[in-house]
């Protein structure tokens, strides 16, 4: 018992730990007719943590604006801002073998805080054409149509299992009819909060199981309190405050879905949703 408990232990040292933290950063695009967006990062922190048969990454993200360098006039100069200051708006944690998960290949865990989100269709086209390039020929491989079952429990076998865990609260989507009118109405689109998780098919099936069957992964999603309400375009930064107050067009309700995901999306006989 205690040789076990000190091998336990043991496992689990860290033998390397790398940390970065970039406190304030500044990405600007821009085009031939000048600059188009400025995307502001603020403590932005990466970490490594290495052990013998254990790596865990993690990042963490304290804020997040984009703001629109397009127009002079505009009472939405922040196209992406955080909806609270007072915490961290991201965290992402991701582990590779980890030791105290069994049956876990990959775990990634994620948690975000809320975004007001404004939809400007001229910032929108002038970004995206800053990315757009030419579409190259695809080349897409597969694997054979007409798989053995031996080749298939092989394969499965052989796959990585991840596991994944997100809890966002949503962003908001603010879709105000002018950009330069304070009493213009202004949609606001609440996507409440959103979980993910996974439930995984495990390795090593019996016999008796449908190889078929285990070649899937559950993904469930749990969306809640979706609202849509309609306000005026001068409360885009009290938004998340004055919800009760808005114009209710559509009541907060729940979205319940669960997708049945393959491990082997290239093997043509599985459907890769189900």
């Amino acid at each position: 018992m205690v040789d076990f408990f000190l091998t336990d232990i043991i496992l689990q040292w860290i033998q390397y730990q790398v940390g970065i933290t970039l406190q304030l950063a500044s990405i600007v695009l821009g085009d031939e007719t000048g600059p188009v967006a400025n995307l502001v990062l603020e403590k932005f922190m990466l970490g490594l943590d290495l052990r013998d048969t254990w790596q865990t990454f993690r990042a963490e993200l304290d804020s997040l604006m984009v703001m629109d360098n397009t127009s002079q006039k505009n009472l939405f100069p922040n196209i992406v801002r955080p909806v609270m200051t007072d915490s961290k708006l991201w965290s992402m944690r991701v582990d590779v073998n980890p030791y105290n998960v069994p049956n876990v290949d990959l775990g990634i865990e994620m948690i975000a805080k809320p975004l007001n989100i404004v939809m400007n269709g001229g910032f929108i086209s002038r970004v995206l054409k800053i990315f757009t390039a030419p579409v190259g020929e695809q080349i897409k491989s597969s694997l054979t149509s007409n798989l053995k079952p031996a080749q298939l429990k092989f394969l499965l076998e052989n796959q990585k299992n991840i596991a994944m865990k997100i809890d966002l609260q949503a962003p908001n989507i603010l879709v105000p009819q002018s950009f330069d009118n304070p009493n213009a109405p202004m949609l606001v689109v609440d996507l409440g909060k959103l979980n993910i998780g996974t439930v995984l098919a495990m390795k090593n099936q019996g016999q008796s199981v449908d190889l078929a069957d285990s070649a899937y992964d559950s993904l469930e999603i749990y969306l809640s309190k979706l609202q849509i309400c309609l306000t005026t375009a001068d409360k885009q930064s009290e938004v998340h405050l004055l919800k009760a107050e808005m114009i209710k067009l559509i009541d907060p309700f729940t979205v319940d879905l669960t997708l049945q995901l393959s491990k082997l999306p290239d093997v043509e006989t599985l459907s890769k949703v189900k």
